[in-house]
């Protein structure tokens, strides 16, 4: 299954210095999820999130997960996020990645 997104917003940024930055952006974004066998699923999505009126500066998230049904409720994902931000607070990076596990019950039907 291949999704696609393309959208409006706003986001306002309340600093610690006390000033606030507001403005539109445009998001643009994809996902994938195919089953690799009755117990198993594997999703790809990747996600930007761009000032309207300066392209240059977005930031953007990958993740790749792996998800394997262990009991009818039961299941483990593990997944790889790489988020990236054009421009990033002085001292930090541009691109950050994470990889984590996690257990999931279901619940409901």
């Amino acid at each position: 299954m291949l999704t696609a997104e393309l959208g409006l917003g706003y986001v306002r940024d309340d600093l610690s210095t006390g000033e606030t930055e507001s403005n539109g952006k445009l998001r643009i974004g994809e996902s994938w999820s195919r089953k690799m066998h009755d117990d198993t699923e594997v999703r790809q999505s990747i996600a930007f999130l761009s000032s309207i009126d300066d392209l240059s500066d977005f930031t953007s998230e990958f993740v790749l997960a792996l998800t394997n049904r262990l009991r009818d409720r039961l299941s483990l994902t593990v997944k790889f996020v790489n988020s990236y931000d054009s421009r990033p607070v002085p001292g930090t990076e541009r691109s950050d990645y994470t990889v984590a596990t996690q257990l999931g019950y279901a619940f409901g039907e």
